[in-house]
């Protein structure tokens, strides 16, 4: 077992982004074949819900034409951009083998299964302020599945892929029969960089060498950006800010865990303290580059178009288990102790909408775990933007 681990780093530091997540799903099911085929009390929860949602929805008087001026009840579309956790993988698994589910329905930024009442996503929220709303994802699948709609993202995917991205996203709205492109407002949520700082280490060159350094993740995620800004009109996107990947590195309790995760994030995985350190080092650049960005102001030229940056996973740290707090809490993660489960896509999900209502300069840069969805101030009715 000991050789097979090490073989497994080394394929994986030198796979490419594609080629590791074909290794990352071989590995599952070799690793599922040989596990019994029993639910772990610890996964396969379900979605979480919440049951006292009490804001009073308050209503624009018509259809605002600024994006300062945006009310929830005034979004008509959701979409997102990522990876597999935008995908949701293992969400709901019980086993290893269906982290290689995509429950697109259950994700924290755009899936759309039942009501906010069994399912906390940003989607569901934002139906109770409107329940006309579209492009929610719903189901399991993949990207060209029925059900992924204006879910555009992708496992294994990273920065360089964001344009591409932007390209189905716009394509997919402009075709669509059900909403109005030119007049509906649209709240778009991108998050990827976890495949890119889990890669950082495979390549020996540092900094601007590196073809994961900051600089470039920046560069790819302004080009997605920038195609977004040019051809969509009334929208608000969230760019949402890397979380402490280093943190992960607490919650390899399996060897399971360990195992899978030489495919996904050897950096993290087998790193020392120093090792470990570096990637903070560059996550927090990643996360500078985009706070960069979003202040630069040029994707504020026009009124009805907006980037916000929402950091709320940047210190959040991974959460301890309670009843040994030496050890990370296994039931907010998949079976691969590596990607979400249905507690941690509730938090993201409460922790965006929360950064959503939030003023800028004065947003919360960790969830709080158990938090309930908040409602707008009613003297600040807005979702909020550098401008208001």
């Amino acid at each position: 077992m000991k050789i097979f681990l090490v073989v497994a780093a080394v394929l994986a530091t030198a796979a490419g982004s594609d080629e590791k997540w074909k290794q990352y799903r071989e590995a599952v099911m070799h690793v599922a074949a040989s596990q019994p085929d029993t639910a772990d009390s610890r996964w396969g929860l379900s979605p979480v819900g919440f049951n006292d949602f009490g804001c009073q929805v308050q209503y624009s008087d018509s259809v605002p034409t600024s994006v300062h001026q945006l009310r929830p009840s005034d979004i008509g579309v959701v979409a997102a951009l990522g990876d597999s956790l935008t995908a949701a993988n293992g969400a709901l698994a019980s086993n290893v083998l269906a982290v290689l589910t995509e429950y697109r329905g259950a994700s924290w930024s755009i899936g759309g299964d039942g009501s906010l009442e069994n399912t906390i996503t940003l989607a569901n929220i934002i139906k109770k302020f409107n329940p006309n709303v579209k492009g929610f994802s719903t189901g399991t699948g993949n990207v060209n599945s029925w059900g992924a709609n204006f879910n555009v993202a992708v496992p294994g995917e990273e920065a360089i892929h964001m344009p591409r991205q932007a390209d189905d996203l716009i394509s997919r709205m402009r075709n669509s029969g059900d909403i109005d492109f030119q007049n509906d407002w649209k709240v778009i949520t991108l998050f990827i960089g976890g495949n890119d700082l889990c890669g950082y280490c495979s390549d020996s060159r540092t900094d601007e060498g590196n073809p994961k350094s900051a600089t470039n993740y920046r560069a790819y995620i302004e080009q997605a950006l920038d195609k977004l800004h040019a051809q969509v009109p009334r929208a608000f996107v969230n760019l949402v800010s890397m979380l402490d990947i280093a943190e992960l590195n607490k919650g390899q309790l399996t060897f399971s865990c360990r195992l899978l995760s030489a495919f996904l994030c050897d950096c993290v995985t087998y790193a020392n303290d120093n090792e470990l350190n570096i990637i903070r080092r560059v996550n927090g650049e990643y996360q500078d580059a985009l706070r960069d960005l979003v202040g630069s102001g040029k994707y504020d030229t026009r009124d009805d178009f907006t980037v916000v940056l929402q950091p709320f996973l940047e210190n959040t740290p991974i959460p301890m288990n309670p009843n040994n707090p030496s050890e990370a809490d296994l039931t907010y993660f998949a079976p691969d102790c590596f990607h979400f489960g249905a507690k941690a896509h509730a938090e993201a999900a409460e922790g965006l909408w929360m950064n959503m209502l939030e003023g800028w300069g004065s947003k919360s840069t960790s969830w709080v775990l158990g938090r309930d969805v908040q409602c707008p101030l009613s003297n600040s009715p807005f979702l909020r933007t550098m401008r208001n």
